[in-house]
């Protein structure tokens, strides 16, 4: 991650010369990767942190620490500070330092899966029949997407976007007073062109987009229509729209997406944008998990080459 990049995006949410000095850039921000990669709570994270010297290189540590960097509540006040605006520029990083690896094209990042998906709040289910879900929360809504395990989801609309080949997620919308699906693809095209800076060329949308609020110049391809005149490598990419799905599932499970303890609406497009931000830099490290595997794999065959080589020679002679 080019972390002076990162701290240039957060330097005018700091101020020099008031209050105690403040902690680096690079932890805070290494610590919310974490957090979203790893799916642990603000307390579990730090009491992880100082056990794994692994994540302290992450966030810019040379040398082993032993002590807590910071109490878990800086975290809450940091995120408030900074807001969701800032926070995207965590998911935009992650999408470019895989076009920079080469395990994503400008191509790909064109041709993208859209969706939306639920993110519960962390409320009591109400008893009443009333519209007001929970005191603490009163932006929250009651929203039916039509599953038979899971009638009603209290908490707010999102739109996941991904990328329709290699299964990036490129794009997040928090979709506030539950609008229809169609009415929120305009904004989640917009979105994946401004994280990704590559112009969307096609869009695979589920029926629930029919009449869509879109009028741009990329194709939107809806499902269950007509595929007689498409090619085969079109009808492969419509079969790939639903891969957005589990997509979203591992967000929920493997992420936080699934319930969101942070306050307001504020605090849901936060965990929205950082869910995302978490899942890219698993699917980061797992690419380069695989990379180093083959390069280790290769030296080892190398080397089984040169010994097969070397006593070949020897009972020659």
């Amino acid at each position: 991650m080019p972390c002076s990049l990162i701290d240039a995006v957060f330097a005018d949410c700091y101020c020099p010369d008031t209050g105690a000095p403040a902690k680096a850039i690079r932890l805070l921000v290494g610590l919310h990767y974490l957090k979203h990669a790893f799916n642990v709570s603000d307390e579990g994270l730090i009491e992880r942190w100082v056990e794994n010297p692994y994540w302290q290189h992450f966030c810019g540590f040379h040398t082993l620490q032993h002590e807590v960097p910071l109490h878990p509540t800086s975290l809450t006040k940091w995120r408030q500070r900074v807001g969701e605006e800032k926070l995207v520029e965590l998911l935009a990083e992650t999408v470019a330092t895989a076009q920079r690896e080469g395990h994503a094209t400008p191509q790909d990042l064109a041709q993208v899966n859209v969706d939306t998906a639920v993110q519960e709040k962390n409320i009591t289910h109400s008893t009443d029949e009333h519209n007001f879900y929970s005191l603490h929360e009163p932006d929250v809504k009651c929203i039916s997407k039509g599953k038979a395990h899971k009638r009603y989801e209290s908490g707010q609309k999102a739109s996941v976007t991904t990328s329709n080949r290699s299964n990036w997620i490129v794009g997040v919308d928090l979709c506030k007073e539950n609008p229809y699906d169609g009415h929120t693809l305009a904004q989640a095209i917009a979105t994946v062109e401004q994280t990704t800076g590559v112009k969307v060329t096609d869009a695979y949308v589920d029926k629930g987009y029919r009449g869509h609020d879109y009028q741009g110049e990329a194709t939107i391809h809806i499902s269950g229509t007509s595929t007689r005149r498409l090619t085969r490598a079109e009808k492969k990419r419509r079969k790939r729209r639903s891969a957005v799905e589990p997509k979203i599932g591992h967000l929920k499970s493997d992420h936080r997406l699934g319930r969101c303890f942070l306050k307001g609406l504020a605090g849901d497009a936060i965990n929205l944008v950082l869910a995302a931000a978490g899942c890219n830099l698993r699917k980061l490290l797992g690419a380069i998990a695989s990379a180093l595997f083959c390069c280790l794999w290769s030296d080892l065959t190398t080397d089984r080459q040169r010994r097969t080589c070397r006593s070949s020679h020897i009972l020659t002679a």
